[in-house]
């Protein structure tokens, strides 16, 4: 009986941790006065809004950004799925070294990668572009989709294409019956 109490406060803490900056944004989207030392904010209203909204420039700042997420998690998908696979399959996916192989890149400090990769954007002309943004992006985030992905290829997962191969589906009907269906999870998770 202990345990289960436990389990639920445990759960209930992890919630509030997740709810409250969320609470605490909505809050801040609605707050038209809100100053230092009061817990509430003064004033409601939807100036914050129509400020947002009324501007060209931020409708298209929003378009961009919607467009960058998407390349980056589509570019992210398809590099990560034939890494993730091959390290899976092979069973190196947990070794230490693959894994911190893989985290380097998010072990270096942010300036370091930024100015790595500006010098090579100015190089290449990707300075400024949206293609520049997305394979920046693409370079923080791609471990992370890799580990997660990683996951997803289990032995169950070839036992399942094995006997799909066996029943004479093609690599392209294996992909979309067995595979994608399968590993929808781990891709949910780092899409």
């Amino acid at each position: 009986m202990a345990e289960r109490i436990w389990k639920t406060v445990g759960w209930a803490a992890a919630g509030l941790l997740i709810l409250l900056p969320a609470l605490s944004l909505v809050l801040q989207s609605f707050a038209d006065s809100w100053r230092a030392p009061a817990v509430l904010p003064q004033e409601f209203g939807l100036r914050g809004f129509e400020i947002a909204f009324s501007s060209a420039g931020a409708t298209a700042a929003g378009l961009d950004s919607l467009a960058v997420a998407s390349a980056t998690t589509l570019l992210c998908l398809l590099l990560a799925w034939p890494a993730a696979r091959v390290l899976a399959i092979r069973g190196i996916a947990r070794s230490p070294a693959v894994v911190m192989l893989i985290a380097l890149p998010l072990l270096m400090p942010p300036y370091l990668a930024g100015f790595g990769l500006t010098e090579w954007f100015i190089r290449l002309g990707l300075d400024g572009t949206l293609a520049g943004l997305v394979l920046a992006h693409t370079v923080l985030a791609l471990p992370y989709a890799i580990i997660i992905l990683t996951f997803g290829f289990g032995s169950r997962l070839r036992e399942l294409e094995e006997m799909a191969d066996l029943a004479g589906l093609s690599r392209l009907r294996r992909l979309f019956w067995v595979s994608l269906p399968s590993t929808r999870p781990a891709l949910a998770t780092a899409g």
